[in-house]
């Protein structure tokens, strides 16, 4: 009677951590207010749509009822890297796609991505991509290598 007992208990254990979605060791998985989450989407939202304007994460933060500190953390958890770092980055792989279009002036494409200052522009291009825009503009073959926000 007790070898049964045993088995089916340890046939019990076997189910709940075939089903469990086990974090490996060392690892915590973290759990976000929805308020949380629905800020951080917001904020997404807004740094792919107006991408031209820069504005502080925590202004960001205060207009959506959030601390600066829980929205930085629940927008890294959600998207794999800083709202900062994801903001310039989504600028810079704008910026590449309007360096493309021989039409367009590096100083407008500054413009366009919220620098007033073409010198800072390039200064913070060559930083996130590597190269100056001019460079960029000239070689082709850099351009299927900008997918900066993976």
């Amino acid at each position: 009677m007790r070898i049964d007992l045993c088995r089916l208990k340890l046939l019990e254990l076997l189910v709940v951590l075939e089903y469990s979605d086990a974090t490996p060791v060392g690892q915590h998985q973290r759990y976000y207010p929805i308020a949380a989450i629905r800020a951080a989407q917001a904020v997404y939202n807004r740094i792919t749509e107006r991408f031209d304007k820069h504005t502080p994460v925590e202004l960001m933060a205060t207009e959506e009822g959030l601390s600066a500190t829980a929205l930085k953390a629940c927008f890294k958890a959600l998207y794999g890297m800083p709202v900062y770092t994801y903001q310039k980055r989504f600028r810079m792989q704008k910026a590449a796609e309007f360096l493309r279009d021989e039409n367009i002036s590096v100083a407008e494409v500054a413009a366009r991505t919220g620098y007033e200052n073409a010198a800072k522009f390039s200064a913070a291009f060559k930083a996130v991509i590597g190269c100056t825009p001019t460079v960029y503009r000239r070689t082709p073959a850099l351009w299927n290598n900008n997918n900066l926000l993976d």
